[in-house]
């Protein structure tokens, strides 16, 4: 028997009004830069909590049992997304995201630490992360090429929401992007 795979993760949505917000900054910021990004589209905006790569399609059920039981020992907590950088390294940056505070990547840490335990209890294996947490979604990718984009100034940006609860979702990779499904929306 052939098993499909489904390369997933788990994030945190971001709300639409953050959306909104974002995307006034963020249309000031790719006019001044080139080469000029290639814009994530906003409904992919999203925080990568844990990366889970490819699984086996009957793991599914299990990796979003596993989710519902972490997020029940979770309670709602506030997130702030607060300045547009360069990523993920500076001096070779393939990306523009949009970054966590100190504050909302050390929660967001603590609660991917309760997650992945969570997963491996129900027997869900992965490449794990072991750099310290950095919360961040991905807005735009620059094209690959050697030429380091310019230094840029970010207008002033800072949304905070209340982390509500994480989804389970799947990522297609295409020539023209990721292309991004929703399987469990679960709630805090």
């Amino acid at each position: 028997m052939v098993c499909m795979k489904r390369r997933l993760f788990i994030a945190v949505p971001l709300p639409s009004e953050v959306k909104y917000e974002l995307k006034k900054v963020l249309d000031d910021v790719v006019r001044a830069l080139h080469p000029k990004p290639r814009l994530i589209p906003e409904e992919n905006w999203h925080i990568t909590v844990i990366f889970l790569g490819d699984q086996d399609e009957e793991r599914v059920p299990v990796i979003a049992e596993a989710l519902s039981l972490a997020a029940a020992l979770t309670a709602p907590f506030g997130a702030e997304l607060n300045q547009i950088v360069y990523g993920p390294d500076e001096r070779r940056p393939r990306m523009l995201w949009v970054s966590g505070s100190r504050e909302t990547s050390r929660n967001l840490g603590a609660v991917r630490a309760e997650l992945e335990q969570s997963l491996k209890k129900h027997g869900i294996a992965w490449e794990e992360d072991a750099r310290n947490f950095h919360a961040h979604a991905t807005l735009a990718r620059f094209p690959e090429s050697r030429e380091r984009p310019p230094s840029f100034s970010a207008p002033p940006f800072r949304a905070v929401w209340n982390v509500a609860g994480f989804d389970l979702m799947e990522s297609t990779l295409t020539p023209e992007g990721a292309l991004y499904c929703l399987i469990r929306h679960v709630a805090l």
